[in-house]
């Protein structure tokens, strides 16, 4: 994610989920590990993990991520009604 490389960030996190679904439930004592320096970025990022967590099946999850794009601008926000791994509205 850090190297704006969204998909292929996508499939890593998609291997950490399937294998620890509290994954993303843990905190770290070191810091933040993404470092995503534009909204655009940031907005790219909750579109991402709110497709992995629609595909896994956690809706309040993915509405949140949805929610954080939209607010820090995600351009192609209408995607998610062709996107077949987030929910039909």
């Amino acid at each position: 994610m850090d190297d704006k490389q969204f998909d292929r960030g996508l499939a890593e996190y998609r291997k950490a989920f399937e294998l620890d679904p509290t994954f993303f439930e843990r905190t770290s004592q070191s810091g933040i590990s993404a470092h995503l320096s534009s909204p655009q970025d940031r907005a790219q990022f909750s579109f991402v993990m709110a497709r992995l967590f629609a595909a896994s099946g956690d809706l309040d999850r993915a509405l949140h991520f949805l929610r954080s794009a939209m607010e820090d601008g995600y351009p192609q926000i209408d995607e998610v009604y062709r996107d077949k791994e987030l929910p039909a509205p």
